[in-house]
C-alpha cells in the first residue's frame, strides 16, 4: 500500500511488485488494477485536522515559512504568545509537504524562499487541495507591492498580503480574522475556543 503522498513516483514499483507475484495475465491485470486503484485513493485522500480529546479543539496551528533564522524566532514566540501552535520551516518545498499532510489551519509565508518562491507554493498548495479544507494562506514579506502586481489579473494566491513591519498588530488581526473566517469548520472552531479563553 502506498503511503499518503503528492509523489506518485513510487506506483511503478508497487505495480511491479504485484505483478511479479502472479504469473497469469489475469491475476496480474487485477493485481495492477488494485495498486492503481489504491494510489489514487491515497493521492485524493484529504489531510484532516487534528482535534484535542472531548469538545475542545486542538489550539490552532501555524507553519510559518521563513528563511531568515531570526524572522522565525521572532514569529515563532509572537504566535505561541497567542495561544498558538507553530512549527517554523525555512523553505518553500518544504512548505508544500507539510501542508500537504495536514493539521495546520494557516500558513505564513515569506516570498524569498530557496527550494521555490512563496508564490510559487501558494499556487501549489491551492491546486493540491480543496478551498474547503485548504490552510489560510498570508503573505509577509517585504515586497508587498510586487507580489500584488504579480498576482494581477489572476486568481489570488494569497488569501491576505502583509508587508513586513517592526509592527506586528495587524499582522496578529490578519491571522486571527482567516481563522475565524475560514471554510474549515474545525479551524472556526480552533480560533472561537480561542477568544473564549482570552477573554475569561
Amino acid at each position: 500500500m502506498l503511503s499518503k503522498s503528492n509523489d506518485l513516483s513510487a506506483l511503478p514499483g508497487v505495480i511491479r511488485a504485484h505483478l511479479g507475484s502472479s504469473a497469469d495475465k489475469p491475476a496480474r491485470q487485477a493485481a495492477e488494477a488494485v495498486a492503481l486503484n489504491q494510489a489514487w485513493q491515497d493521492y485524493e485522500t484529504e489531510p484532516v485536522r487534528p482535534e484535542a480529546e472531548g469538545d475542545d479543539p486542538a489550539p490552532a496551528q501555524i507553519l510559518v515559512v521563513e528563511d531568515d533564522e531570526a524572522q522565525r524566532l521572532i514569529l515563532t514566540g509572537l504566535f505561541e504568545a497567542q495561544g498558538y501552535v507553530v512549527t517554523a520551516i525555512s523553505d518553500g518545498l518544504e512548505a508544500v509537504r507539510r501542508l500537504r499532510a495536514g493539521g495546520f489551519d494557516l500558513a505564513l509565508v515569506d516570498y524569498n524562499l530557496p527550494e521555490i518562491d512563496g508564490l510559487a507554493a501558494g499556487k501549489l498548495i491551492r491546486d493540491l487541495m480543496r478551498e474547503s479544507v485548504r490552510p489560510r494562506l498570508i503573505a509577509f514579506t517585504v515586497t508587498p507591492d510586487r507580489l500584488r502586481d504579480m498576482e494581477k489579473g489572476t486568481l489570488s494566491v494569497f488569501d491576505e498580503i502583509i508587508g513586513k513591519s517592526s509592527d506586528f498588530s495587524g499582522l496578529l488581526s490578519a491571522v486571527d480574522r482567516h481563522l475565524r473566517s475560514a471554510p474549515n469548520p474545525a479551524t472556526r472552531h480552533a480560533a472561537a475556543s480561542r477568544q473564549t479563553v482570552q477573554a475569561a
